[in-house]
């Protein structure tokens, strides 16, 4: 699998599948999106499986032209039942889409996206979110995910680093202590960092006055590829 430089994480939201396919076809070929089916808590069976359905169907159209993956991070057991339903083992056939699960993520939603990985044998993405510093008993939660996967089953990680604001200076330091950690765990096809911010302006913000906002979501990418660590090569 050729992964392009780019991994967005894009909600499963009908302006963000049109933003996708509105891309001109060689960028769309270099992004290859992580899409993220969102929270609906309290909706009933019935319509989230119609919900779900038509997104996860729109966003496998829009996938015509690369790979991306496909997670439901916050399904919790009644929600799994009805993915279970809908995104059945047989659904991900043919679709430029893969399956995505994680440590700390409820036992259904875990078994659904096991058997998805095994059934279509065509890799499996897990997703370890660091929104704060890291913890070495996650990469015992995710060594245990990948013993649950045939030998030799491809995989991919994703380190997501959630918001990382100037309130999250050595935000960089723990990425890189968990990788250290992670990526001895496996041959991954492709390692993923994650990391996002959208600051607020500040209180004195005025229309018409330039304002340069803290990228520390860009400088912590950049600390993270200049720590010579030789996997990153």
């Amino acid at each position: 699998m050729s992964v392009p430089p780019y991994v967005p994480v894009l909600p499963t939201r009908p302006h963000a599948a049109a933003a996708y396919r509105a891309l001109a076809p060689d960028v769309q070929r270099q992004v290859a999106p992580l899409w993220t089916l969102p929270p609906r808590p309290g909706m009933l069976p019935k319509p989230l499986a119609e919900r779900v359905a038509k997104e996860a169907g729109a966003i496998a159209a829009a996938q015509r032209l690369g790979s991306g993956w496909l997670d439901a991070p916050f399904a919790d057991d009644v929600e799994a039942a009805v993915l279970a339903d809908v995104l059945t083992p047989e659904w991900w056939d043919h679709r430029n889409l893969r399956p995505v699960t994680g440590p700390g993520r409820t036992g259904a939603q875990q078994s659904l996206a096991l058997a998805a990985a095994r059934h279509r044998e065509d890799g499996l993405g897990i997703r370890v979110r660091l929104p704060g510093d890291w913890n070495d008993r996650t990469a015992t939660d995710v060594a245990v995910l990948l013993d649950r996967l045939p030998s030799g089953h491809p995989a991919d990680l994703f380190l997501d680093l959630a918001t990382v604001l100037p309130d999250r200076p050595d935000a960089a330091k723990e990425a890189v202590r968990a990788l250290d950690t992670l990526v001895p765990l496996t041959s991954w096809r492709t390692v993923t960092v994650a990391v996002g911010g959208f600051p607020e302006p500040p209180d004195d913000f005025r229309e018409g006055v330039p304002y340069e906002a803290p990228r520390t979501d860009w400088e912590t990418w950049q600390e993270i590829r200049h720590s010579e660590r030789q996997y990153l090569s």
